[in-house]
């Protein structure tokens, strides 16, 4: 066989060590950048420290919905939000009313913690939204999702 190959010496790695109050240092970061003589409106934009809100739509936007359960049998919604600060949820529970406003959700997921129905008994709750923007509704329906729901034990 012949000799074993001597192994190569690395230098020890330095540890990584993490700031304590991250948040504010990037806060200072931006204040910094902001009171630069060469930041403008579009840099603050791409690099995320602008929001563009725009004031007027033209209708056309249409939130993606979708549709699963929860480990309890609860339905969850799922929008992007996007710029928009939320989405109003309506729900047709299947008993010939049709669609009925359930609540403004202000987060990407939302959780139908309605009652299920008795055990035994299935039944299909079908959902739509619309974006919440300024205290008002924009754009237009999202596609409508079905959900079956049962008792689970």
């Amino acid at each position: 066989m012949g000799a074993i190959p001597t192994p190569i010496v690395f230098g020890t790695p330095l540890p990584v060590v993490t700031q304590s109050d991250i948040q504010s240092l990037f806060a200072d970061l931006i204040q910094d950048s902001v009171k630069s003589p060469f930041f403008t409106e579009s840099i603050g934009i791409e690099l995320g420290i602008i929001k563009t809100v725009p004031d007027s739509f033209s209708g056309e936007v249409i939130p993606v919905l979708t549709a699963g359960l929860t480990i309890s049998g609860h339905p969850i919604l799922h929008v992007p939000k996007g710029i928009y600060q939320g989405y109003e949820v309506f729900k047709d529970w299947g008993d010939g009313k049709g669609f009925v406003h359930l609540q403004v959700s202000l987060h990407a997921d939302f959780i139908d913690n309605s009652l299920l129905p008795i055990v035994g008994i299935t039944q299909v709750w079908r959902y739509k939204v619309i974006y919440y923007l300024k205290g008002e509704q924009t754009g237009n329906f999202s596609n409508i999702v079905s959900v079956t729901v049962k008792w689970m034990e």
